[in-house]
């Protein structure tokens, strides 16, 4: 096996690929909150739609601050200005 390169095949028994796993798994999860959704009445709906939302936003938010917690020391503050003499 020395000196020979090339592409290493997984075997035919191999598992299948836990990402593709992962969102098929995320896509029936969907798939069965929708149609939940559907069969709902509308204040329900506007309801739950709201909530995810912002848990949506929160998560978002939390993920933007804690990646821009630093710019504020990037910006030292300005001195203080003295109060101008007329």
């Amino acid at each position: 096996m020395e000196g020979r390169q090339g592409l290493v095949l997984a075997p035919a028994g191999s598992p299948p690929n836990p990402i593709a796993q992962v969102q098929a798994r995320f896509r029936e999860l969907e798939g069965g909150f929708r149609a939940w959704l559907a069969r709902q009445s509308m204040p329900v709906e506007a309801a739950v739609v709201t909530a995810t939302s912002a848990a949506q936003g929160a998560a978002i938010g939390g993920l933007m601050g804690t990646l821009t917690s630093d710019l504020t020391s990037a910006f030292p503050a300005p001195p203080p200005q003295a109060a101008a003499e007329i």
